[in-house]
């Protein structure tokens, strides 16, 4: 998603400042310290969570030797992968531009 957004960043400061606030609230509806949460409103905000899948199947097979989420994760390690690709392309097809209205 960096690769996305650093185009807008660079044309738009108020790319930089949204980026700082989603990170802020997005660090709390991370479950990187206490366990995943399957009821209520903050279960529902940790399970549509991108990085879950992946912190908690990590964590689980670090701490259990257990895998809990394997499709979750292969699917998210997925998504990121395109993405990433997705990102790569855009950012060199925006990268003449930038230069250009620098």
């Amino acid at each position: 998603m960096g690769l996305i957004l650093s185009p807008f960043s660079c044309l738009y400061g108020d790319v930089n400042r949204g980026i700082g606030f989603v990170n802020r609230f997005w660090i709390f509806v991370t479950p990187v310290i206490y366990p995943q949460l399957t009821e209520g409103l903050w279960g529902i905000l940790v399970a549509i969570n991108p990085v879950t899948p992946l912190l908690v199947t990590t964590r689980d097979l670090i701490t259990t030797g257990e895998i809990t989420n394997l499709t979750g994760f292969w699917i998210t390690s997925a998504i990121a992968l395109i993405t990433t690709f997705v990102g790569w392309i855009f950012y060199r097809l925006s990268l003449p531009f930038l230069v250009e209205r620098a």
